[in-house]
């Protein structure tokens, strides 16, 4: 071995390499911006949304490198600093980053608690008709690291691999 501390080898869950690695992490967050840039001259959105460790590892740098404000998602009951479940703006469209998708819990659970902050904060101030036609909408999901790239949408909303 070198002199280059970056040599050394951990142990870490092939799915969160692209974060791991140095190297891979640089051209993940590269490709991703990238890829989100050319998103968003077509689509625009006011929050870049996630949940947990690994949506969190690229959503800092993506707010950052975008000009694009964050919105963090919790899991109910998770230990944290903060109690609230939604911590950030309330987004009028947004895209969610994240690793991969499994069953689907994770974009379910943040679309659920996006729309029941958007409903507690603007229900006594917006008629029904105001609040069911400005309700936060999931214009893309973009994942990092996800092996199934044939699944090209979740319930209707496109999935954007930039692995």
């Amino acid at each position: 071995m070198g002199n280059n501390r970056h040599e050394f080898t951990f142990v870490n869950t092939q799915y969160l390499y692209p974060i791991y690695s140095l190297p891979s992490f640089i051209v993940t967050v590269d490709r991703t911006v990238s890829i989100i840039s050319e998103f968003k001259e077509k689509n625009d959105f006011d929050a870049i949304v996630f949940s947990g460790y690994s949506g969190s590892a690229l959503a800092f740098c993506l707010s950052y490198l975008l000009r694009v404000p964050i919105v963090c998602v919790r899991k109910e009951n998770e230990s944290s600093h903060c109690s609230l479940i939604c911590e950030g703006i309330c987004p009028k469209k947004y895209i969610i980053v994240d690793d991969f998708i499994d069953q689907g819990k994770t974009i379910k659970r943040i679309k659920k608690e996006i729309n029941n902050e958007y409903l507690a904060r603007f229900t006594n101030v917006l008629s029904k008709t105001e609040l069911k036609n400005n309700k936060p909408k999931l214009l893309s999901i973009f994942l990092y690291s996800d092996e199934y790239k044939e699944r090209l949408t979740f319930k209707g909303t496109p999935i954007i691999h930039t692995s």
